[in-house]
């Protein structure tokens, strides 16, 4: 049974990651302080607890972005890790079996 592992595709997968997917999620994020600066357009339309609810919604949803990044870029560290580890198993199996 021979097993093909692509680790420079499984790189590309980690920076993709991190181009594609983390930046459209910190760009979201940078998008979050505008709606706050919002409410005050809204003026008397909009209650003083629709007002604060608002604002707990767009920190909440400000900091759930953050966490989502965080574990974002732990995701890509690890698929980068597994690439790395992957070759030094090949590596040390051909070694030790003789074979390139």
């Amino acid at each position: 049974m021979n097993i093909v592992f692509d680790a420079e595709f499984v790189r590309r997968l980690g920076a993709d990651l991190d181009t594609h997917v983390i930046g459209a999620v910190e760009e979201a994020a940078a998008i979050l302080p505008e709606l706050s600066s919002a409410q005050p357009a809204l003026g008397a339309e909009m209650t003083r607890a629709a007002s604060a609810s608002n604002a707990a919604a767009v920190a909440e949803a400000a900091e759930s972005m953050a966490a989502v990044a965080d574990r974002l870029r732990e995701i890509r560290g690890a698929v980068v890790a597994c690439a790395a580890a992957w070759e030094a198993t090949d590596a040390d199996n051909s070694d030790a079996f003789g074979r390139e």
